[in-house]
């Protein structure tokens, strides 16, 4: 097939949905193309990460900082902090056929279709902006998910996160609240689909369209697929939770190892100087001994030469006598 050629599959499709603040971290961290949180989804290929590519809000770094700026924007423009049930996040997933994706990197070079559809993404962000009011975050352009085929070679799932902040600060309202709203028919009963979600898919289709992308179709948010992503989103952080705990326990168990030496240590030191006292005792002892048995000695040696002298005195004062009488 002709790089110029459109293959049969080409389609743009969005996916859309919406969480709460401590939710919205972890998909958040998801969506940074650096790789370096703790949600990394099993079917990402790390060898490809490089090729991932992120655009935030300016003035940021990664997108949960664009969503904590967004929050004291909030703060700041309504007074109060954010609610635990407030949907801070609708993030918007923005499906690209690989085929007519790997159609244009030949023929234009992965770094500049690369660039290019990232800042289409910007642009979809932008448009959503202007139509419905939500505030722009960040866009990620992710390369490297996707499974491995028999071929060996990796069958990319290309896609980009556009994430946003649901509120409109120039009306002051939040706009998903809205958006949500499927609207009536002319005989009084709720439509069927919703014509927002519709139109978003009418926007992605005329930003991709001429890359040769073509409308995919219409999908809602639907609670099915909330609560899967949800439950996802929530044993990853429960998953962190416990693996913070864990390493909590561990700390406080070396913590306690530690004072325990250092208990003993000290024990040990008392000993020792008590040793040491002991010892200079024993040698004073050892040295005073010593002199009185030297003393002693020498007490006993002329003790016994003035014994053996009147000893010897005495014998020769009988043998005087002896002698005269004979």
């Amino acid at each position: 097939m002709s790089i110029n050629t459109v293959p049969k599959k080409s389609f743009v499709a969005v996916s859309s949905k919406y969480y709460k603040y401590k939710a919205a971290l972890a998909v958040l961290d998801h969506a940074n193309s650096l790789r370096n949180g703790f949600t990394a989804s099993p079917n990402v290929h790390r060898l490809y990460s490089s090729e991932n590519i992120t655009i935030n809000r300016k003035g940021c770094e990664s997108p949960i900082e664009a969503l904590e700026m967004a929050c004291k924007k909030y703060k700041k423009v309504t007074g109060r902090k954010i609610r635990s049930d407030f949907n801070a996040l609708f993030e918007h997933v923005v499906v690209l056929s690989e085929e007519n994706y790997a159609r244009l990197e030949k023929k234009y070079g992965k770094t500049k279709v690369k660039k290019h559809v990232a800042n289409l993404l910007v642009r979809y962000a932008k448009s959503v902006k202007q139509e419905y009011g939500f505030e722009p975050l960040a866009v990620s352009l992710h390369l490297d998910e996707g499974h491995v085929g028999e071929d060996g070679r990796l069958i990319r799932n290309i896609h980009g996160h556009v994430s946003l902040f649901n509120y409109d600060f120039e009306k002051r309202v939040a706009p998903l609240r809205h958006l949500m709203n499927k609207g009536k028919r002319p005989d009084g009963r709720t439509n069927d689909s919703n014509e927002n979600f519709v139109k978003l898919q009418d926007i992605a289709a005329q930003i991709f369209s001429p890359l040769g992308f073509r409308r995919g179709v219409s999908k809602s948010v639907t609670s099915k697929e909330h609560l899967s992503k949800e439950e996802f989103v929530r044993q990853k952080m429960s998953s962190a939770q416990k693996k913070l705990e864990e390493s909590e326990h561990k700390v406080a168990a070396l913590r306690e190892e530690v004072i325990n030496a250092k208990v003993y240590k000290n024990q040990l030191d008392e000993d020792i100087f008590q040793l040491k006292k002991e010892k200079s005792w024993l040698t004073n002892l050892i040295g005073k001994l010593g002199y009185d048995v030297n003393a002693l000695e020498k007490k006993l040696k002329r003790f016994s030469g003035k014994n053996l002298r009147r000893k010897t005195s005495e014998i020769n004062s009988k043998n005087t006598v002896n002698v005269s009488r004979l």
